[in-house]
C-alpha cells in the first residue's frame, strides 16, 4: 500500500512539473532514452536536455519533500 500511495505523490508531483521538465524525466527514466534521443525528439541541443533533467530532478524532489514535511 506504502508503494502505491509513493507511486501516486510521485505521479502527482511530475505533473506539477513545467510540460518541458516532465518530458524531459519522462523520456529519460521511464523510456530510457538517451540524451541526443532525447534531444531530436525535443527539438533542443543536449545541454538542453541537461539542464532540464537537471532542473526537473530538483523540482521533483523539492515538490515530493514539501509533501512528505505536510503528511
Amino acid at each position: 500500500m506504502l508503494a502505491n500511495e509513493s507511486a501516486e505523490q510521485t505521479r502527482r508531483a511530475l505533473a506539477r512539473l513545467a510540460p518541458h521538465y516532465r518530458d524531459a524525466l519522462i523520456l529519460y527514466e521511464l523510456h530510457d532514452l538517451s540524451y541526443l534521443e532525447i534531444a531530436t525528439i525535443c527539438a533542443v541541443d543536449i545541454g538542453t536536455v541537461r539542464s532540464r533533467l537537471a532542473r526537473g530532478r530538483a523540482a521533483l524532489a523539492k515538490a515530493l519533500r514539501a509533501h512528505a514535511e505536510h503528511a
